[in-house]
C-alpha cells in the first residue's frame, strides 16, 4: 500500500521466507484482513509485540480477548512487561532480525504519514542514532503524529508536529 514503509514490507517477508512461514495478505482494512483470516484458517489466537507502555494497552493481560470492534480472538501479548530498553537488549544480545528503519533513527514505526524519525536521536551532524541508542523508553513515539481514533479503531492522522500521546492503532 501506498503509505507503508516499503522497509517493514521487506522485512516482514524476508522475515516470513527465512523462517518458513506463510504470508497471508488481505486487502481492504484492518478489521477485514483479521476477519478473513480467522474464517479462512480458524485462527483463535494472535502472539503480537503489545507492551504495557503501548498507547492501546489499557490493561491488556498476557491473554487478552479482543476489542468489540474487532472479530473474536485471543491476543497472546508475551513481551507485556518488556520495557523499550529491554526489547533492544534482547534483540541484539540474541542477534534477532529487526526493520532496517530502526537502525536509522526510528524507534515506533506506523505509517509513512505519520511516523517520522525520533527528535531525540538527531545527532550534531545531522545524521540519526540508531534506536537503541534512546536515552528514554519514554521518547520511544516522539518521532509519531498523535492519531484520531474512533469507536471501531479506524484512525486519521492529525495535522500535527507533537510527539504522539494518543493510540497507536498500528499496535493492536
Amino acid at each position: 500500500q501506498a503509505d507503508e514503509f516499503e522497509e517493514v514490507d521487506a522485512f516482514v517477508r524476508k522475515t516470513a521466507s527465512e523462517c518458513e512461514l506463510e504470508l497471508c495478505c488481505y486487502s481492504g482494512g484492518f478489521v477485514d484482513g483479521l476477519t478473513l483470516c480467522i474464517e479462512q484458517y480458524g485462527s483463535k489466537a494472535f502472539v503480537l509485540g503489545t507492551r504495557s507502555a503501548d498507547p492501546n494497552a489499557g490493561g491488556q493481560e498476557h491473554f487478552w480477548p479482543s476489542s468489540t470492534w474487532m472479530p473474536p480472538f485471543m491476543r497472546v501479548n508475551p513481551i507485556l512487561h518488556f520495557q523499550y530498553e529491554q526489547v533492544w537488549q534482547l534483540l541484539r544480545e540474541f542477534d534477532l532480525p529487526f526493520c532496517s528503519l530502526y537502525a536509522s533513527g526510528y524507534t515506533s514505526l506506523g505509517k509513512k504519514t505519520d511516523t517520522r524519525r525520533n527528535p531525540d536521536l538527531l545527532r550534531a551532524d545531522g545524521t540519526y542514532a540508531p534506536a537503541w541508542e534512546l536515552s528514554s523508553g519514554s521518547l520511544e513515539r516522539a518521532g509519531r503524529e498523535p492519531r484520531n481514533v474512533d469507536a471501531k479503531g479506524a484512525t486519521d492522522a492529525k495535522a500535527a508536529t507533537a510527539p504522539a500521546a494518543g493510540v497507536d492503532a498500528d499496535a493492536d
